[in-house]
């Protein structure tokens, strides 16, 4: 079994490499810029408001990089432009998956310039399970398929990680508007429109393990345990028909908020305050981000959404939520909220416990980030 399952691998590599080279070199003979890092700007740039330079950090990344991407953004208007934020896309979007950082700029006056950052790192999972997600891509690309929506994202970079280019696509997002930058009167209209968005648009939500579980002792268990993890956490990602949180936010939640209106659609980012719960919490009144989004709650319940059951040491754990965020659009007319993302990361700390987790054993100094996302 091992020396039929040690072949197929060998073969698939074989296959990545050969159709690799004649993806490379076939795209370039037709005018695909295979050269690392370059930037193609569109035909036609999506707003004659900005000038958009995309470039990276360096010019080749290995497997296991992190790749950024630097964005600098130029208002060529005569108008402040506000809310400004990176949107992108990987065309080999198994393999790679974008940080849940946000990085934004406020504002810009005419004539000024500011950058702001997008990163992209290979998604956990398997080494296997990457080779073959690789092997997918190739293929595709090979056959004309992968390809980046230059109408949505018109600014591709292609660039050159481990073996393969890939390419990456980007825009900017911004607001002319009326501005408020008021805590109080953007969390007030918030909660009134969590309150009357009945029935919620249906949404998706996602959890993830973002990086790798370390600990003390046991490592060899943590390795296997982090597939199976995300796999558990894959299972949870499910369609949503709600708006997260009660809609009982409070102004003192928020670190700062941003509102925009314009054509009739009010935009809202609200940033919100970290929050560590310990082994008891209530995962809709025990914190900012409890309030705003709904966190996983008691230590119980964060145990079993990582599919694991915990004999003892449950007095050692500690939830953190850090890049909390709120980010929705409400319709002026309805006062309802028509679309959003709500997110949060929470970093998992187990000083010592006994956990089974297909296996049973004890973990010390135990670390883990959850991602979890819901989009509408």
């Amino acid at each position: 079994m091992k020396k039929t399952l040690k072949r197929l691998l060998c073969t698939a590599l074989v296959f990545i490499l050969a159709f690799g080279s004649i993806f490379v070199t076939s795209n370039a003979t037709d005018g695909w810029e295979t050269t690392t890092g370059v930037v193609t700007p569109p035909d036609e740039p999506k707003s004659e408001m900005v000038q958009i330079t995309v470039t990276t950090s360096k010019n080749e990344y290995a497997l296991d990089d992190t790749i950024t991407f630097n964005i600098n953004i130029k208002n060529t208007s005569s108008e402040t432009i506000r809310s400004i934020e990176p949107v992108s896309c990987a065309a080999a979007e198994n393999v790679f998956c974008p940080s849940a950082e946000l990085s934004f700029i406020a504002a810009l006056q005419p004539g000024e310039s500011g950058t702001v950052t997008c990163e992209y790192s290979t998604s956990s999972t398997s080494p296997v399970k990457r080779l073959f997600r690789i092997l997918r891509y190739i293929f595709s690309r090979f056959f004309g398929g992968a390809a980046i929506d230059t109408v949505e994202y018109p600014y591709v970079s292609t660039v050159k990680v481990g073996a393969f280019n890939y390419d990456f696509g980007f825009n900017v997002l911004f607001n002319v508007g009326s501005y408020s930058n008021d805590i109080e009167e953007i969390v007030s209209l918030y909660n009134a429109a969590h309150e009357v968005t009945r029935p919620a648009p249906k949404g998706h939500s996602i959890m993830e393990l973002d990086g790798a579980i370390t600990g003390d002792g046991a490592l060899g268990v943590l390795k296997v345990a982090s597939p199976i993890i995300q796999n558990t956490l894959e299972n949870n990602s499910v369609e949503t028909d709600y708006i997260p949180g009660k809609g009982r936010l409070w102004a003192e939640d928020a670190v700062s908020a941003v509102s925009v209106s314009r054509g009739g659609i009010t935009e809202i980012t609200i940033h919100l305050k970290e929050q560590t719960d310990g082994p008891e919490a209530d995962a809709h009144t025990a914190g900012p981000v409890a309030r705003g989004i709904g966190t996983l709650g008691n230590v119980n319940n964060a145990i079993e959404s990582l599919g694991a059951e915990l004999y003892s040491g449950k007095e050692t754990i500690k939830l953190t939520y850090k890049d909390a965020y709120i980010k929705c659009r409400i319709d002026n007319s309805t006062g309802k909220i028509i679309g959003g993302t709500w997110h949060y990361a929470v970093h998992v700390y187990v000083g010592e416990a006994e956990v089974k987790l297909g296996l049973k054993f004890t973990v010390k100094n135990l670390k883990g980030i959850v991602d979890y996302t819901v989009t509408i």
